[in-house]
């Protein structure tokens, strides 16, 4: 996997760029825009204060799946688990 598999073993998360496609990000944004009208704030500095936190994406967002099965997803959790 590469330096993607060390970072998130080091770092706890990794950022893979270029993964979503205009159009995917297009379509979350769309099916995610009527929860985050109504979803509060963060409440404390570990939630952040101007952030919005969303639960269970996959059933509010079809188009989330895609990112999840994503085959640079798939390696880092296949190398994972």
């Amino acid at each position: 996997m590469g330096p993607e598999l060390e970072h998130l073993q080091s770092d706890g998360f990794v950022v893979l760029r270029e993964v979503a496609g205009s159009d995917l990000v297009r379509r979350v944004r769309e099916e995610l825009a009527p929860y985050l009208a109504t979803a509060p704030f963060g409440r404390n500095d570990f939630e952040g204060f101007r952030s919005q936190r969303l639960y269970a994406l996959l059933t509010k967002s079809r188009a989330t799946a895609e990112l999840v099965a994503h085959p640079a997803v798939l390696e880092l959790v296949d190398a994972i688990l």
